[in-house]
């Protein structure tokens, strides 16, 4: 996904990442007035995102995590099939957390399936491991196959 620095909810959420080691409070702050001020579901996406982070429980958490994947699943074909892999595992640990194993093995199929779409690079190749994890932790064999559509 392509970050774009004069984006103001980009901004906002930079600014609440640099804060969460110290002031985890304010940023949850920006957090939400990313959210408020957001208008694309890129921007909806984003704030989400940043927002489940910072939340004190694993229900809340996964509500903004669902929240997420449910606008990320509105954005273009381009930045969807960069934004979705990682959605989906944060969904999927949300849900593992949550103790909806056979949801949560979906949800990390779906990542997968999304993943290979991306060029390979450190980043990529870390949530492409969390999902390969998370589905062996919820039991799955090797080389699953969402039967869901993305």
């Amino acid at each position: 996904m392509i970050f774009d620095p004069e984006n103001n909810i980009n901004r906002l959420c930079a600014e609440g990442i640099a804060l969460e080691g110290s002031d985890l409070q304010q940023a949850a702050a920006l957090y939400l007035h990313a959210w408020n001020e957001a208008q694309t579901e890129t921007e909806k996406a984003t704030a989400a995102h940043y927002l489940a982070r910072v939340q004190d429980d694993v229900a809340g958490k996964l509500d903004w995590d669902r929240k997420a994947l449910d606008h990320g699943l509105q954005i273009g074909e381009t930045a969807k099939t960069a934004f979705l892999p990682s959605l989906y595992l944060n969904v999927a640990k949300g849900l593992e957390d949550s103790g909806e194993i056979s949801e949560a093995k979906l949800h990390y199929g779906l990542g997968l399936k999304y993943i290979g779409t991306l060029p390979e690079n450190g980043y990529v190749q870390l949530i492409k491991g969390g999902l390969q994890r998370g589905l062996e932790r919820t039991g799955e064999k090797p080389g699953f196959s969402p039967s869901g559509n993305p």
